[in-house]
């Protein structure tokens, strides 16, 4: 609260400012410093949360067979940290293209100043609506909220039938598919407007208030919106499946797992593998046995999902 005075009152200690002036100001310093949290911490973050998993994919692979040590640079195929700068890379990518704009919807102007706003990332906004998974259906009318402050009372407004995430997408985008549901949105649109926005804040107290609430906010669109519209379960799951694809394509490519194996034998490189290939027969023998070893490894890939 002291730091957010500080930032309303500019340094000033003998007079308050004019409050729109203060709410512009911690606003500008709030989006300045969400931003880069979100697209340095937080992507690192989620980043990490993806490396534990293929790490575990990978760890349980070389338990399976023996602890080789070449198993995982095979498998990752790849220098590890080129690797993660590729995939925090990729989370920040998807990241800015929801992410961003939930940021600047909520925290960069105050409640009076955002009718441009809306007019412009209209087609994003409505995206995260269509996304929203949080249990509240009063909160997937995120521009009611931005608009009047307060969101929206669904049970006031007749459901569109038959409208799913496509539909409201396209309705975003394409004035066609909008101009042909217009009856259906019309009911809403009559009922918004008989909303008024909130008032303006008089006093710093207020301004901290709304802030407070758009911080709220952010964070349920974050958690119910962005993650599903930015597509990170989608990304995690292509990361998780080519590794899973990259060791199926060694076992059926002329069988590499196996000679990755047997050269570890040969050169008594990996002292945990039970076997030796003194002649043809115990050679033989531990082909078949590493053969039933990469049959389970094969078979715990299919629960990557």
């Amino acid at each position: 609260m002291d730091e957010l005075k500080r930032i309303y009152t500019a340094g000033r200690t003998i007079s308050m400012p004019d409050p729109r002036e203060g709410n512009y100001k911690i606003r500008e310093e709030l989006f300045r410093e969400i931003q880069q949290k979100f697209e340095t911490e937080l992507t690192d973050q989620l980043a990490q949360s993806l490396q534990v998993l293929i790490d575990q994919i990978v760890q349980k692979t070389q338990a399976l067979l023996w602890e080789t040590e070449e198993v995982r640079k095979t498998l990752l195929h790849t220098d590890e940290s080129i690797e993660q700068a590729r995939i925090r890379h990729g989370f920040q990518v998807l990241f800015l293209r929801f992410g961003r704009v939930a940021v600047e919807a909520f925290i960069a102007k105050p409640l009076q100043a955002r009718e441009r706003l809306l007019n412009e990332r209209s087609a994003e906004i409505k995206t995260l609506e269509a996304f929203y998974q949080g249990p509240d259906a009063n909160k997937q009318d995120v521009t009611h909220y931005l608009r009047y402050g307060l969101w929206a009372n669904k049970s006031l407004i007749p459901p569109a039938v038959g409208r799913t995430v496509k539909t409201a997408i396209k309705a975003a985008i394409s004035p066609d598919v909008a101009n042909s549901s217009t009856d259906q949105v019309n009911p809403a649109r009559k009922i918004s407007e008989d909303y008024e926005k909130l008032p303006e804040p008089n006093n710093f107290e207020q301004v901290v208030e709304e802030i407070n609430g758009d911080l709220a906010a952010l964070k349920d669109y974050l958690k119910n919106s962005v993650f599903y519209a930015a597509g990170f379960v989608t990304y995690c799951n292509q990361e998780l499946e080519r590794i899973r694809n990259r060791f199926k394509e060694m076992e059926d490519n002329d069988r590499q797992w196996i000679g990755l194996i047997r050269t570890a034998v040969k050169y008594e490189r990996n002292s945990n593998i039970p076997y030796n290939i003194a002649h043809s027969r115990r050679d033989f023998r531990m082909r078949r046995e590493i053969a039933m070893e990469l049959k389970e490894v094969r078979e715990s890939y299919t629960l990557v999902y």
